[in-house]
């Protein structure tokens, strides 16, 4: 598997379907929560001369990645995880929600996570099938941009963190905002503005005052640093608004920059959108990078095309075993293996295995899976499982492409 990537909506609606397989083949992908929505939300646009608004979402759906894709769980329920004292990995590995523990019968605790509730739904959409309740909720996701105040919200913000500096610049937003983080005498007026801004409230505020008291009150930065990072991120969006920095008359901007909660999470965050290009840089790690989507779209062409020479080759053994690495070609996706991937080769394909050997080893491991499934949930507060399996329903083709050289069930 590749880099981690995130992406966002632009990315996909560019790329042909064929690019957006070979993208999957290549990259693994992190899905951010903001993705579902923008996507879900096109059902409630006005039809274009392409089609009815179904057809545009059916084909974004069908786009999105499959192979090598991690949902993320919502950046909430992450920062309600972490304050009450979860770890949240900072370093490319993707917090999901939705597992299942149990304990095997040698006492190891295994963690399954089943498909996701998103997945379920992509598959749906790309038949054209759309519950009512999806409907409704696009809708109510329109018609609440359209009636956002973020002028008012802004001077809210600054209000409760007591702010008076004024930025000029983006860096001086960015400044600010780790300020206000960082302030002596402020953590539990922090805390608050986090738990207001992310609509922590009532029992979960109280379970989350009590665990930050019985840490001995530190500033947010210390005792839940995901949480500080997403307050980073809305910090700062709100000064660039107050100054216009970033227009506060552009609903679907608050939208954007949500997609930079879940950086965290990759090696390479891919978008063509301009206020990423503008904002994402101040917030990414020094191991990490941002990468223009009209980029890397050229440049799965080219990898397309290379590809298509050995069509009847990948027909035989498909995507998933066919195409492990991309060719050592100077091109930017070799050149993001090379960076994000230590050094691995770029050699093309795996080498014949034994069939047999491997046939016996998915049984193997899918009896193990159904008797994690069958067993009774854990409730052991280890943080580390023995074991973790992730389930994936691929399907045997997408588009000209085989995935797969029969239809499977990954055990990952």
């Amino acid at each position: 598997m590749g880099p981690m990537s995130l992406f966002d909506k632009s990315f996909v609606q560019m790329l042909s379907l064929d690019e957006a397989v070979i993208f999957d083949a290549l990259f693994s992908s992190v899905i951010a929560p903001p993705f579902y929505s923008e996507v879900l939300a096109d059902l409630a646009k006005e039809p274009k001369q392409g089609g009815p608004a179904e057809k545009a979402v059916a084909g974004l759906a069908e786009k999105t990645p499959i192979m090598h894709c991690y949902p993320a769980g919502f950046h909430t329920d992450l920062i309600f995880a972490e304050l009450i004292g979860a770890t949240i990995p900072l370093n490319g590995q993707v917090p999901r929600g939705g597992a299942h523990a149990s304990v095997d019968k040698d006492g190891k605790v295994v963690v399954v996570y089943g498909e996701a509730p998103e997945t379920r739904a992509f598959n749906r959409w790309q038949r054209n099938r759309f519950i009512e309740l999806e409907r409704d909720f696009a809708a109510a996701w329109r018609r609440k941009l359209a009636g956002s105040d973020h002028a008012s919200d802004a001077k809210r913000v600054k209000s409760r963190l007591k702010i008076s500096s004024e930025p000029k610049v983006l860096d001086d937003a960015y400044a600010i905002a780790d300020d206000a983080l960082n302030a002596d005498g402020r953590a539990f007026a922090t805390l608050q503005t986090l738990c207001m801004l992310f609509g922590i409230a009532g029992k979960d505020f109280s379970a989350v005052r009590a665990h930050w008291i019985s840490i001995g009150r530190p500033k947010l930065v210390n005792f839940a640093p995901y949480s500080a990072f997403c307050l980073r991120v809305e910090i700062f969006f709100w000064l660039c608004i107050d100054k216009r920095l970033i227009s506060p008359d552009r609903p679907s901007n608050h939208i954007d920059i949500s997609y930079l909660y879940y950086l965290p999470f990759c090696h390479v965050f891919v978008s063509n959108d301009k206020l990423h290009a503008r904002t994402s840089p101040l917030f990414l790690r020094d191991d990490q990078r941002l990468v223009n989507g009209e980029k890397l779209k050229a440049d799965l062409q080219k990898l397309l095309q290379s590809y298509e020479g050995e069509k009847e080759r990948l027909d035989n053994v498909g995507v998933m075993e066919g195409i492990l690495r991309p060719p050592d070609d100077g091109s930017l996706t070799a050149e993001l293996w090379a960076a994000f991937r230590n050094g691995t080769s770029l050699e093309r394909g795996r080498p014949p295995g034994n069939r047999a050997a491997e046939e016996r080893l998915v049984a193997m491991l899918t009896s193990k899976l159904n008797a994690a499934i069958a067993a009774p949930r854990s409730n052991s507060p280890r943080m580390e499982p023995d074991a973790m399996f992730i389930q994936r329903l691929i399907p045997a083709s997408r588009g000209r492409w085989r995935l797969g050289s029969k239809p499977i069930v990954s055990v990952g």
